[in-house]
């Protein structure tokens, strides 16, 4: 039996073709998570001072869930939250920040164990991000603010 033979033009096709596949996928996540959504109004291009957080989680919702696992950077300070992603998931997804005055903080349940921190754009009601508790109080330590203090009185 003989193998099949690849055209030497194929080589050449792959190369052309995955980076467009990747780059074209990439920008349909931004799209259907809700990064375009908040860049529109939160873009950033200055660099962020703050405390930073590398290769963290997070979900986003639009019109579809998407996670970012593993491949966040995120850097707080008094003023807001910066949200960035590593370079070979970047396309469609420039840098955000989002001041506090901007977002509201909640506690979601989700299934059994499973707990979420949710930021919620009054200005954007239809997009939200999700963390966990445990980055949430990274974030809060961080910032010397308690979101949900008031909710346990």
């Amino acid at each position: 039996m003989n193998p099949i033979a690849i055209p030497a033009w194929a080589d050449s096709l792959f190369l052309v073709a995955f980076p467009f596949s990747w780059c074209l996928g990439s920008f349909a996540l931004s799209f259907f998570g809700g990064w375009r959504q908040l860049v529109r109004r939160y873009r950033s291009s200055d660099p962020i001072s703050g405390t930073t957080w590398r290769f963290r989680s997070a979900a986003m919702h639009r019109q579809s869930a998407v996670s970012y696992n593993g491949i966040l950077k995120l850097t707080a300070n008094e003023e807001g939250v910066g949200f960035s992603i590593f370079f070979p998931f970047r396309f469609g997804h420039p840098p955000l920040f989002i001041p506090w005055s901007d977002m509201q903080v909640s506690q979601v349940r989700r299934f059994i164990f499973f707990n979420r921190v949710r930021f919620t754009f009054p200005d954007e009601p239809a997009v939200w991000i999700e963390i966990t508790p445990k980055l949430a109080a990274k974030i809060q330590k961080a910032i010397a603010c308690d979101w949900f203090a008031d909710a346990s009185k």
